[in-house]
C-alpha cells in the first residue's frame, strides 16, 4: 500500500469512529435517563399508634409507625411525623433521617414527646410522611392518621 492509500485508510476509519461516538450520543436524553434512573421507594404506613391515648402536660408520649417497602430497598428515607390541633394547626413536627428499608420489609420508627405545658386541652391528630432523599414524598396510599387527647387536671404538689 502507498502513503497516500494508507492515509485515506485513516481518514476513513476516522470518520467511521466519530459517526459511530456520535449516534451514541445522539439517543434520546429520556432513555439514556430511563436507563440510569433508580427506582423510586415506595413507602406504605401501615399503622401509626399513640401511648397512651390520653396524656396530661409534661406526661410522655410515645408516637410510633410502620411502614412496608412495596419496591427495592429503599436508603436515606426521611419519616416526618406532624402533631396537629382541632384547628389542623401544627404543634409539633418530628424526623428521623437515613432510614433504610429492604424490599418487602417493615421498619417501626418511634418518637418520643414530652407534652409541653402550653399546649390546649383537646384531641390532636398524628400524621406521618415519608420522604427520599430528594424530598420527594413516597407514601403509596392517602394519609393515615392517628389522634390522641391532652386533658389537664390539678397535681397535686409535693412538698
Amino acid at each position: 500500500m502507498t502513503c497516500k492509500k494508507l492515509f485515506n485508510l485513516g481518514i476513513i476509519t476516522s470518520l467511521v469512529l466519530a459517526l459511530a461516538l456520535t449516534a451514541g450520543a445522539a439517543a434520546p436524553a429520556s432513555a439514556r435517563e430511563v436507563a440510569a434512573a433508580p427506582a423510586r421507594p415506595e413507602v406504605q404506613v401501615v399503622e401509626i399508634k399513640t401511648t397512651p391515648g390520653l396524656v396530661e402536660p409534661i406526661d410522655v408520649l410515645t408516637l410510633n409507625t410502620t411502614m412496608h417497602n412495596n419496591a427495592e430497598r429503599a436508603d436515606g428515607l426521611v419519616v416526618e411525623i406532624t402533631v396537629k390541633d382541632q384547628g389542623g394547626q401544627t404543634v409539633q413536627e418530628m424526623r428521623q433521617l437515613n432510614i433504610g428499608v429492604h424490599p418487602s420489609d417493615d421498619m417501626a420508627v418511634y418518637w418520643v414527646w414530652r407534652i409541653p405545658q402550653r399546649v390546649n386541652e383537646g384531641t390532636y391528630s398524628v400524621q406521618v410522611t415519608v420522604y427520599d432523599p430528594d424530598g420527594t414524598r413516597v407514601i403509596a396510599q392517602e394519609q393515615k392518621t392517628e389522634a390522641f387527647a391532652v386533658m389537664k387536671t390539678e397535681r397535686e404538689e409535693v412538698y
